[in-house]
């Protein structure tokens, strides 16, 4: 079943209500979204007001919270990755994707549902970006080799449901998916009390790790940080003897490989 394609303000409202239908102070309400009568085709999102309390400048002040448990962060970060999502109209059991598009950046994101982590990552993260690297950018030598090796090769051995949690698969939860330093700070929603929030989600329901890859490759979120975190989800069990990496090292690293995909079509580098 494919997703519905909307634009990037519809997707991130989405985005936001799944944050908050599980964590409701962890994100602002998004009140509505559109396109401006004026310019049909530039849209707007509206939410609640959000006054960031953190430095303006966000990889300074993540390298100083790499330092800091931030166990409001870490709270509310693991009780989203231990809901289980809900199970989308039209299945009877969850699955990973998103009823929409979502953006990371102005990438859109293919949503569209499958039962296994493994062919979700696989497809639609790390070939849709090749797709989308050689789209917008051409060939990058011996770069199709590369990805399409990891996507039918590495995936299917490191985050097949039968290597992880001692065989019992993942259940997908609702992630923010672009949770880097710059788009986590402690302020006020509306009227409320100063808190740690979240914006900008490019939502989807994933394995709960695919949501510590970016937030390893930015900073932020130090040792102290992760320590929490775990106290709260603990990392998966032990894969089977198919492979000897630990399950969070596997996924973690997966997670990053579709990163830097990402980046060799927006950026130009590795």
């Amino acid at each position: 079943m494919g997703q519905k394609n909307v634009d990037e303000k519809t997707g991130e409202r989405a985005g936001l209500q799944a944050i908050r239908s599980v964590v409701p102070d962890f994100c602002p309400r998004p009140l509505g979204s559109g396109n401006f009568a004026s310019s049909p085709t530039t849209s707007f999102l509206l939410i609640e007001f959000l006054q960031l309390s953190s430095s303006s400048f966000p990889l300074l002040s993540g390298f100083l919270d790499s330092f800091s448990p931030r166990p409001g962060l870490a709270q509310k970060l693991a009780a989203l990755h231990t809901t289980p999502a809900p199970i989308p109209a039209g299945f009877d059991r969850a699955q990973f994707g998103f009823p929409v598009a979502t953006y990371c950046g102005d990438t859109p994101q293919d949503n569209s549902y499958k039962e296994s982590w493994a062919e979700f990552f696989g497809h639609n993260r790390l070939l849709a970006a090749l797709k989308r690297c050689e789209a917008n950018r051409g060939e990058v030598a011996g770069f199709r080799e590369l990805v399409e090796a990891v996507a039918s090769r590495v995936v299917p051995r490191l985050l097949d449901h039968r290597h992880l949690n001692n065989g019992n698969g993942i259940v997908p939860v609702v992630v923010h998916g672009d949770l880097w330093c710059g788009n986590a700070a402690r302020g006020k929603i509306a009227d409320g009390p100063v808190t740690d929030v979240v914006f900008d989600p490019s939502a989807c329901c994933a394995h709960s790790e695919y949501e510590l890859g970016i937030m390893k490759m930015f900073g932020g979120f130090g040792k102290a940080f992760l320590r929490e975190y775990h106290r709260l989800c603990p990392r998966p069990s032990r894969p089977t003897s198919t492979t000897t990496a630990s399950p969070s090292t596997s996924c973690k690293s997966s997670s990053r490989s579709w990163q830097r995909t990402d980046h060799v079509q927006l950026f130009r580098y590795f």
